[in-house]
């Protein structure tokens, strides 16, 4: 093969298996004009191979699912390595692509072909006496009459799944007003947002707090108790303490945090707005985690473009929010207040275009209040403003309280830190009491039925703190029971 001619075949194989890994729509495009033996490299071929056959078995060709397929057959060697299939969504096609770049592998494919036989014709020439010769070469010539049959030369296929229709007597038969909240009813499942505040509204404290409720079943604000949502978090602004003090304020233990995957100062191989390596390896642990939150803290801390070039959004949107939204998952981002919180989050306007919400926290005042035992509490009210929506669907805004206890000047008290909406008035406040003593309760498995001295015994024996007034444990004891039988 000549030498250009290889570059060209090489880029070509390199640029299919790199949308396979990451793009979906690209390995059924790519089994219809492609088998293992038309990739020149054998390396190649190996990575087609584990991705056809991943395919058949109805798993996504992904980093994460084809280097364990690569792996179980044995097939990682010494220029076959992790790092080398990383690198190939660096050369990936876009996925409708893959057919231009299929007829180059399969040209060349065919020219080897050719090459085999004519070498294999030559031999058998050498051998032939001369009364055979016209046999031989009736054969010979079949045999190229089969490399020169055209190989699939049609353009990409379309299918109904990619390019679905309407069926309007089903879509209009369909009842669109159970609308399937995320815990908070702030959010729509599959919905992409954003969280805009200043510098130390808590912008990070808030939504950690939700997410301790999504993946425990608490209840959030104006929600009641619901089923454990998963949550993939991506955090490059906290660190292990900040993480750990603030799960500890909000009353959590290791045993609450099954549905919650942390990664901390993820090492993404550049940033989610350029490049689709990056991308790969996020989507690649999405696809693995299948988490129903996806939560980027803080976004800034992500992306290589500047903030207020629209390019950066639009490319974020295209190449993160997108993706999560066509697999059902939120997607929720952090991010800063620009310098006249007036205008919004800061940087380009196409911020606010490219997700379904943007809700900005701002906080409306603090009060600190100490004891005698030198307790302090400190009272927050905030304010979660909806500024931007695409549906227009629940409430444009939140007053919240959010109360927490420290030592004075020192470490925040364990389960002593909530968000709860603001000026509940008296008896809303005594049910958001008692369903915060159930969802202790329930989250440490208390069987429902008991009297208030059996609930009282088994709270002290599990570890989990009931306020003393009869009046309260009785309601208590009857919320657990109606959750239990519920």
């Amino acid at each position: 093969m000549a030498a250009d001619r290889r570059q060209l075949v090489d880029a070509a194989e390199r640029a299919v298996l790199g949308s396979i890994l990451l793009h979906p729509r690209a390995i059924p495009e790519a089994v219809q004009h492609l088998t293992g033996a038309d990739f020149a490299d054998p390396k190649h071929e190996h990575v087609f191979n584990a991705a056809a056959t991943l395919h058949t078995r109805g798993i996504i060709p992904t980093l994460t699912t084809v280097y364990g397929e690569l792996t179980r057959l044995d097939l990682m060697s010494s220029s076959l390595t992790l790092d080398y299939i990383t690198k190939l969504p660096d050369d990936a096609c876009l996925w409708d692509q893959v057919f231009h770049h299929a007829e180059i592998i399969t040209t060349e494919a065919g020219r080897r072909t050719l090459q085999g036989k004519l070498r294999s014709a030559m031999q058998a020439l050498d051998v032939t006496e001369g009364d055979d010769l016209p046999l031989v070469a009736k054969e010979m010539a079949e045999r190229f009459l089969d490399v020169a049959e055209p190989r699939n030369t049609t353009g990409p296929t379309v299918d109904a799944q990619q390019f679905p229709s309407i069926k309007w007597a089903d879509a209009f038969a369909t009842d669109f007003s159970d609308v399937d909240w995320m815990p908070g009813r702030f959010l729509e499942r599959g919905q992409q947002a954003a969280i805009v505040g200043g510098g130390k509204v808590g912008k990070s404290l808030f939504l950690l707090d939700w997410i301790y409720r999504c993946v425990t079943g608490r209840r959030f604000l104006a929600d009641e108790r619901h089923d454990p949502v998963s949550v993939l978090y991506f955090d490059r602004e906290n660190n292990l303490r900040d993480i750990i003090t603030r799960m500890k304020a909000f009353g959590a233990a290791p045993d609450d945090l099954v549905f919650l995957d942390y990664r901390m100062f993820p090492g993404f191989a550049g940033a989610l707005d350029e490049s689709e390596r990056a991308v790969a390896e996020l989507m690649a642990i999405v696809d693995e985690a299948k988490p129903d939150i996806v939560v980027f803290d803080t976004v800034s801390r992500f992306i290589g473009g500047k903030e207020n070039d629209s390019d950066t959004w639009l490319s974020f949107y295209r190449r993160v929010h997108a993706p999560l939204k066509q697999r059902g998952v939120c997607g929720v981002r952090i991010d800063h207040m620009g310098k006249d919180e007036e205008r919004g989050s800061r940087g380009s306007s196409a911020k606010t275009q490219d997700v379904d919400h943007v809700w900005e926290l701002t906080r409306q005042g603090e009060r600190i209040v100490c004891d005698a035992d030198g307790i302090e509490t400190v009272t927050t009210e905030l304010r979660m403003h909806r500024t931007h929506s695409r549906t227009g669907l629940g409430q444009d805004n939140f007053f919240v309280t959010r109360r927490a206890r420290r030592e004075q000047g020192g470490m925040w008290l364990p389960g002593c830190t909530a968000h709860e909406l603001s000026d509940p008035g008296p008896q809303q406040d005594h049910e958001r009491t008692v369903a915060r003593y159930v969802d202790a309760l329930v989250a440490k498995g208390a069987p429902g039925g008991m009297g208030r001295e059996k609930m009282r015994e088994w709270a002290v024996a599990n570890g989990v703190e009931l306020p003393g007034r009869m009046n309260v444990l009785a309601d208590i004891a009857r919320a657990l029971k109606a959750a239990r039988e519920g």
